[in-house]
C-alpha cells in the first residue's frame, strides 16, 4: 500500500469513541449561553458556521469538531495540539492544521470546505514541548452531517527520563538506552533524531488510552520524541510486570503516528496497532526476537499469543 499523506502545519506536534453528535446547521448547532445539556462550553467559532453537506459528498460531512485535552489526573491542558488526520472521500490523506486548546481544555477545529468529505478519522493530540507523549484516538462516523462532539477528554500522558542514556559521542554509533520502568530500546543511533537524542524518554502506562481499546494487551508504553522512524529499527527488550509463564510468546505492537512504516515498509495507519514482531519471555524478561524491530519511538505494547 502506498499513499501521500498532506499535514497542513509545520508543528510536528488521547481518548475513547466519539460521542454526542450535533447535526444540526446553522448559528444554535451546538452552541448555548453558557454550557449545553452535554455540558460543553459555548464556541463562538460554531455560532456562525454552515454545517450543510454537499449534496455531492459520498462519505461523511465533517464540519467542525470539539473536544477537550487534559492530563493524567484530569487538570485541563492549555496551548494542547489536536490535529485530525482525514481520509477524503477520494482516497487522499490529510492532517489538519491544529488549534490550540483553551485554558479549561477545550477546543474547537473547523475543517476547511474543500477536506469536509470524510471516509475515515484518527485524532492526534500532543502539548508541543512538554515531557507528555503525543497520542491518538480513532473517531467513529456516522453518515450524518454536522458539527462532531468529543465529550470524553483526550488524555495526555506524562514521559519520565531514562534510567541510563549514554553520552551523544559518536552519532553514528548505535547504543543501548534503558528507560523508566526497564524497557531496553536498542541499536540506538543519535543521527537519526536530529538533536533530540536528549530528549528520549518513557514510561509503563498502566490505564488504557483510547487507541489501546479493546487491543487486549498485557503491557504497553509509552516513548518519545514522537516522529523520527529509525532505518533498522530498535531491539525491544520489555520488563515481565505483567507475569507472564516463562517462554510465553507475545505479539510486539506499534502505535501508527505520522507516516509510519514498519521496517519492511507497510504503512500502520494513525491510530492503529499493528504487530511488527514477536518476542519470548526470558528470565523474567520480555525478549524481543532478532527480526521484531520497532520502527519508531512511539508506543509499543505486547500481549500473549
Amino acid at each position: 500500500m502506498t499513499r501521500s499523506l498532506t499535514i497542513l502545519t509545520t508543528i510536528f506536534l488521547g481518548c475513547a469513541p466519539l460521542e454526542g453528535i450535533d447535526t444540526g446547521g446553522g448559528a444554535d448547532a451546538g452552541v448555548d449561553a453558557g454550557r449545553d445539556a452535554g455540558g460543553r462550553p459555548a464556541f463562538p467559532e460554531l455560532e456562525s458556521l454552515d454545517t450543510t453537506a454537499d449534496p455531492a459528498c459520498t462519505g461523511t460531512w465533517l464540519a467542525a469538531a470539539t473536544g477537550r485535552i487534559v492530563d493524567e489526573a484530569g487538570a485541563p491542558i492549555e496551548a494542547g495540539r489536536p490535529q485530525l488526520c482525514l481520509t477524503r472521500s477520494d482516497g487522499s490523506f490529510l492532517c489538519t492544521e491544529p488549534p490550540a486548546s483553551r485554558a479549561d481544555g477545550w477546543y474547537v477545529q473547523v475543517v476547511g470546505e474543500e477536506n469536509r468529505c470524510v471516509s475515515t478519522i484518527a485524532l492526534r493530540a500532543l502539548l508541543p514541548g512538554s515531557s507528555l507523549a503525543t497520542t491518538y484516538c480513532h473517531v467513529d462516523l456516522v453518515a450524518e452531517a454536522g458539527v462532531y462532539h468529543r465529550d470524553e477528554p483526550i488524555v495526555l500522558y506524562a514521559l519520565d527520563a531514562p534510567v541510563v542514556l549514554p553520552p551523544e559521542g559518536d552519532a553514528e554509533m548505535a547504543r543501548e538506552v534503558t528507560l523508566a520502568d526497564g524497557v531496553v530500546i536498542g541499536g540506538v543511533l543519535p543521527s537519526e533524531l536530529f538533536g533530540d537524542y536528549g530528549s528520549i524518554a518513557g514510561r509503563r502506562v498502566t490505564t488504557t488510552p483510547c487507541f489501546a481499546e479493546g487491543a487486549d494487551l498485557d503491557g504497553l508504553y509509552a516513548l518519545g520524541p514522537e516522529g523520527y522512524p529509525s532505518e533498522t529499527g530498535y531491539s525491544v527488550r520489555i520488563p515481565n510486570a505483567t507475569g507472564l509463564m516463562e517462554g510465553t510468546v507475545v505479539d510486539l505492537l506499534v502505535l501508527g503516528g505520522l507516516n509510519t512504516r514498519l521496517v519492511g515498509g507497510d504503512i500502520v495507519e494513525e491510530a492503529d496497532l499493528a504487530v511488527f514482531g514477536t518476542g519470548t519471555v526470558i528470565d523474567g524478561v520480555i525478549v524481543g526476537d532478532p527480526s521484531a524491530r520497532l520502527p519508531e519511538l512511539t508506543w509499543l505494547g505486547y500481549r500473549a499469543r
